[in-house]
């Protein structure tokens, strides 16, 4: 069991220096889209869905990390 969890790790090292650096972005775009909102009232569909892409990006990551899934998941926010 315990090789199986440290085989898991390293296929997940690609995913998470990746989820890193776009979790920093998404960070961003949420302070951005806060003052935007605060602004015009509204929030923009392509922050919306940048947003959205991470968020679902980490938890098909974390899903398969925790054995919920068996499909690899792949590197994309769609």
């Amino acid at each position: 069991m315990a090789i199986l969890f440290g085989l898991k790790f390293l296929l997940l090292i690609p995913h998470l220096f990746l989820l890193w650096f776009v979790g920093l972005a998404a960070g961003i775009v949420a302070i951005i889209g806060y003052f935007v909102v605060l602004i015009t009232g509204s929030y923009p569909r392509g922050m919306w869905e940048f947003l959205l892409g991470v968020m679902r990006w980490q938890i098909r990551v974390n899903a398969w990390q925790l054995g919920i899934v068996d499909q690899y998941p792949p590197f994309s926010t769609r």
